[in-house]
């Protein structure tokens, strides 16, 4: 994918000093400037399918063998991380061929670890592949999510959210405003989309939850039987901050792709 160009405002101050966006012979100085595309938090991608899991079995080994169709035997790289919590622990993440699981109890997040079409397909045929392997698991739903922030957004972008100034006009004492939050819940086609928008610190944050409601494995499979589906929806997140914000946004990240052997496959 073609990087995506920053967005530029220019214009002029002619001598007289005032501002125009014209341009003629009279100019005395030119500015531009440059606007960031908004980016994507390629961490925050993930399709998450819930349920009732069994963390045990989802171990780096089975993963390996049973989803990426390593031989038993053939060494494989594999990358754990777990975060401590104060007096608890986040559950553990096992990072195999490019892509992140963090099994729970009560949910199965999978995550590519570079946001390229190939990463995102593969994550989506893992799912597929687990669902397949454990037919017998419990499902609720499953959704596919995107973040992206704006860490420079102009008062337009954040208009939205004066809505929230009527406690600062009807409250009787002093108090500061962290955070506003906006969700909305719109359904099209055959999912839900939560999206939620929200200003903290003058930063504007868009997080999109594509969900779908799956009350068995095989329903879940039936509804990702578009392999694109994952892509899919990102690039309808994208196009939505298009429409909406009137700016591009960018999935480029500082991130280099995962190494994704060609070998074994996920079919």
């Amino acid at each position: 994918m073609e990087p995506t160009p920053a967005a530029a405002s220019w214009g002029y101050t002619s001598p007289d000093g005032r501002t125009d966006r014209r341009s003629d012979d009279s100019v005395a100085s030119v500015w531009c400037v440059l606007f960031d595309p908004m980016q994507i938090v390629p961490e925050r991608t993930s399709l998450v399918l819930l349920g009732i899991w069994n963390p045990a079995i989802l171990n780096p080994g089975w993963l390996a063998q049973r989803v990426h169709d390593v031989p038993v035997g053939e060494q494989v790289q594999v990358q754990v991380e777990q975060v401590l919590m104060g007096a608890a622990q986040s559950p553990p993440s096992f990072t195999v061929s490019g892509i992140k699981y963090t099994p729970a109890r009560n949910r199965l997040e999978i995550r590519p670890t570079a946001i390229t079409q190939e990463n995102i397909t593969l994550a989506q045929r893992a799912a597929v592949r687990l669902l397949n392997l454990l037919p017998h698991t419990p499902i609720a739903a499953f959704g596919q999510n995107f973040e992206f922030v704006e860490n420079h957004p102009t008062p337009e972008q954040l208009a939205i959210f004066e809505a929230g100034n009527d406690l600062a006009e009807r409250c009787d004492f002093e108090f500061e405003t962290v955070r506003t939050q906006l969700t909305s819940s719109i359904q099209f086609e055959n999912r839900v989309l939560n999206l939620q928008r929200s200003n903290q610190g003058g930063q504007l944050n868009l997080n999109f939850n594509f969900h779908y409601d799956a009350n068995s494995a095989e329903v879940a499979i039936e509804k990702m039987a578009n392999e694109g589906l994952f892509w899919e929806n990102l690039n309808l997140a994208l196009r939505i901050i298009e429409r909406v914000y009137d700016v591009n946004a960018s999935i480029e990240t500082d991130n280099p792709p995962a190494v994704v052997p060609e070998q074994p496959v996920i079919h």
